[in-house]
């Protein structure tokens, strides 16, 4: 899933919850969670292989762009909410599983390798440990790669109006 997607989670969590533990909790299960609904996202080529310096510099951006529209997104909505320090940490807290497994890439250790391996487990694209994954996309054979992929798009930019909604009514 995307960052975005994620921080938005996250916030809306804070928005509703306010208890600093059960924002932390709660905040980076739905990170599991969104990661196990079908979706699609950017690629981040150089973590994987082997980059040049300009693909470096685009995944980057990619990245810089998407956190950025989230963050800014909750802090010009929430700014003004007594809910915006636990919005903020539900923020931080849903995009943390992804932080640890962009560190494991740099800093390989026992622990990050933990992390590493429960987040693989829950993402889609990796590993579709739950029958109702497949149920909500639609076989290749049957609307081809493109209708596939529209159907895919369609609940990443769901799950990120629902979050936006959820902040916009606090």
């Amino acid at each position: 899933m995307i960052l975005t997607s994620h921080l938005l989670a996250g916030a809306a969590i804070g928005s509703r919850v306010h208890d600093w533990w059960a924002v932390a909790a709660l905040s980076m299960a739905s990170h599991y969670l969104l990661d196990a609904i079908p979706h699609s996202q950017y690629k981040v080529r150089f973590l994987k292989s082997k980059s040049s310096r300009k693909e470096v510099i685009i995944d980057l951006f990619k990245i810089a762009v998407d956190f950025a529209s989230g963050f800014f997104f909750v802090a010009f909505i929430g700014i003004k909410s007594l809910n915006f320090p636990y919005m903020m940490f539900g923020m931080a807290m849903a995009v943390l599983p992804d932080f640890l497994q962009f560190l494991y890439y740099f800093q390989k250790n026992k622990l990050l390798e933990i992390f590493t391996q429960v987040h693989d487990y829950f993402a889609f694209e990796k590993n579709q440990i739950f029958a109702w994954q497949n149920a909500l996309i639609p076989a290749k054979e049957r609307v081809g790669e493109q209708g596939r992929m529209s159907v895919i798009w369609a609940l990443t930019i769901a799950v990120t109006t629902t979050s936006a909604i959820v902040i916009f009514i606090t």
